[in-house]
């Protein structure tokens, strides 16, 4: 019976590994690299034409150095192919098979092998995990990372042999060298020693520091040579980006205008918490905004990861409080104290009185009430309102829903010290269930209090891996315990895969894949590509002054100022060298120069989405410049 297990689970995790790459590269020519992977690629370039061991990284929102993880990510990738648009996936793949395979394992040791096949198709399916399977952007990376992170923290625990310690440090300090946003995950490992006291011991601890420092040294070189002013920026909050950083681009007075409405030069993002009103003066009515502030973003971001599944209404509220009751049920497993809470504290009449107080908070909380508090004429911007209203209707619609079910929910809290005191699997592996809530919660719980607005919540994404596993364990582990049929099992659990993998990503990929074939149809800036780079090369040359008036952002320009390789049409100049071989002698940071010979143009009724950006510069016109092909929704113009 173990052996046919272990069979379906190797089948399970090769099945669902082959589907997720095939989806996730379904469309590949059709896609570009993501701007901040521009200097990975370079560094990947660097390391293996030349040898040269990668030293910094993308710049941060502070124009901060990264560390050059991303480099090594993606280095094998330019080994095995020569189209840029495939330099990402070697690194990527290999890393979403090795992030399935350490889902499978973790939730295999915790919870069998039926949750740990469910959680590894949940999570091979879903859109974060697709995204992680077709790209290398920064982010994504963290979750191999942060798996075999609390695998090796679980063994340390369980096995009482200290070298896993080691392995879970040194395998934070390669995540934290990928991307720094793994940070949090660090306070695991404390908090983990003050609940179980797992033995430590000097010998492993050193090796590993001495491992981690070979791995950090060329970033850490790279630092000394600045001051660590790059570990310092994120830390203060503080921008590296100059007040002057105009003065390096080739025209520091050329204007800038937005695509849907001329708006001026716009200003880089601060990053910090914006004030929600303008009007705010006493300590009271900031008290209160910073608490709305907080507040929203907190929901948001408990939210997020959630948001990345099917597109039914309410499905984020639905999977987040699945994730949740979980979370508490395991972690209240074994615990004598967490039960007696439960017998003595849970009543109908309490939780009636809760939700009294929700819907009643709901309901004063409301602009006419708040506003005199938050600012002094009564007034208030349209994003606190739709912040406050958000509020209310949470509380209001969460107060409702418990004065409903308060019998059913205490009836079924009351029962659960019964289902965890009759099972001696629950009581043997409580410890466990804990370690692996623990391991979740806190860089959770700090994730939510760190991130600084909405704009940042994608900085949860590395969280997924483990949040999957909350969610497949009432369908597959729990519904065991509880003396659930095989048919209401099953049911749950097909209920479940549906929220979860019928998420947009997978779906318009398949229809993708249905009309356009697997690999897709080159992109229609590749094509303004080779065609330009074909006229270059029949005149017998490998570089061009080559101009983009394009759609950007204006961070492509701004951040020019802290690393020479930011500047627009950055990413246009990578297809260039990489695909054709030609350099683009125009390094101006604005994309453009009065010596270009060839000048790429999207017009601004043109695919803006195609570059994510809605900010362009306001040429001025260049009668030596003559269109010499139009695109559908590009023109090539060459200077005569």
């Amino acid at each position: 019976m173990r052996t046919s297990n272990r069979t379906l689970g190797l089948l399970t995790v090769l099945a669902v590994t082959i589907i997720g790459i095939l989806v996730a590269l379904q469309g590949w020519q059709s896609r570009m690299p993501f701007f901040d992977m521009l200097l990975a690629i370079d560094g990947a370039h660097e390391l293996v034409a030349h040898g040269q061991i990668p030293d910094r990284g993308s710049l941060t929102s502070y124009a901060s150095h990264n560390p050059p993880g991303g480099a090594w990510l993606m280095a094998p990738g330019l080994f095995m192919f020569t189209d840029p648009r495939l330099f990402e996936y070697a690194g990527s793949v290999s890393l979403y098979i090795g992030t399935v395979v350490g889902i499978f394992l973790l939730a295999r040791s915790y919870f069998g092998v039926k949750c740990a096949i469910f959680s590894v198709a949940l999570y091979g399916l879903s859109e974060i995990g697709l995204r992680v399977a077709g790209s290398l952007w920064e982010r994504l990376p963290l979750h191999f990372f942060y798996v075999w992170m609390v695998y090796w923290a679980g063994r340390w625990v369980n096995q009482k042999e200290p070298s896993y310690l080691a392995a879970a440090l040194i395998t934070w300090a390669a995540g934290m060298y990928v991307f720094m946003e793994i940070a949090p995950a660090l306070f695991i490992l404390p908090a983990i020693w003050l609940i179980y006291r797992p033995p430590v011991r000097l010998k492993p601890l050193i090796f590993g520091g001495i491992l981690a420092l070979v791995i950090w040294s060329p970033y850490l070189h790279f630092q000394f040579t600045r001051n660590f002013m790059d570990f310092k920026a994120p830390i203060l909050r503080q921008k590296l980006l100059p007040a002057s950083y105009r003065d390096s681009w080739c025209d520091r007075h050329v204007m800038l205008r937005n695509v849907h409405d001329a708006t001026g030069i716009g200003n880089f993002s601060t990053g910090k918490i914006a004030s929600i009103t303008d009007t705010s003066s006493t300590s009271i009515s900031k008290g209160l905004m910073f608490v709305v502030e907080r507040g929203s973003v907190m929901m948001d971001g408990a939210l997020f990861n959630f948001e990345h599944a099917a597109q039914i209404p309410g499905n984020r509220v639905v999977l987040l409080l699945i994730a949740v009751i979980t979370i508490l049920a395991s972690s209240m497993s074994g615990s004598s104290v967490a039960m007696r809470f439960i017998e003595t504290q849970v009543s109908s009449v309490r939780l009636t009185q809760v939700a009294v107080v929700m819907i009643l908070t709901g309901i004063l909380a409301n602009e006419f009430i708040v506003a005199g508090f938050l600012s002094q004429d009564g007034a208030l911007e349209l994003s606190t309102l739709h912040k406050l209203r958000w509020l209310q209707s949470v509380l209001v619609m969460s107060g409702l829903v418990l004065m409903a079910v308060r019998r059913t929910l205490v009836a079924s809290i009351k029962r659960l010290p019964v289902y965890m005191g009759e099972s001696n699997l629950i009581k043997q592996h409580s410890e466990k269930l804990r370690l692996l809530a623990v391991s979740l919660v806190i860089p959770w719980i700090l994730l939510l209090l760190l991130v600084e607005n909405t704009n940042h919540l994608v900085r949860l994404w590395w969280l997924w891996p483990l949040q999957v596993v909350f969610l497949s364990l009432p369908a597959t582990y729990l519904s065991s315990r509880s003396g659930s049929t095989r048919l209401s099992a099953g049911i749950g659990c097909f209920i479940l895969a549906l929220l979860v993998i019928a998420n947009p990503l997978l779906l318009t990929r398949l229809e993708s894949w249905l009309a356009n074939g697997w690999s897709g149809d080159d992109a229609e800036v590749i094509k303004v590509v080779d065609f330009t780079a074909k006229r270059i090369i029949l005149d017998g040359k490998d570089h061009a002054a080559i101009g983009y008036d394009i759609p950007m952002s204006l961070f492509y320009a701004g951040f020019n100022a802290a690393d020479r390789r930011y500047k627009v049409g950055a990413n246009l100049d990578l297809l260039f060298k990489y695909r054709h071989g030609i350099i683009n002698t125009d390094r101006c940071a604005e994309g453009f120069s009065s010596g270009d010979e060839y000048r790429i143009v999207q017009p601004s009724d043109g695919a803006v989405a195609e570059l994510k950006a809605d900010d362009r510069f306001d040429i001025p016109y260049d009668p030596r410049m003559q269109i010499v092909h139009s695109f559908k929704s590009y023109q090539l113009l060459q200077r005569h």
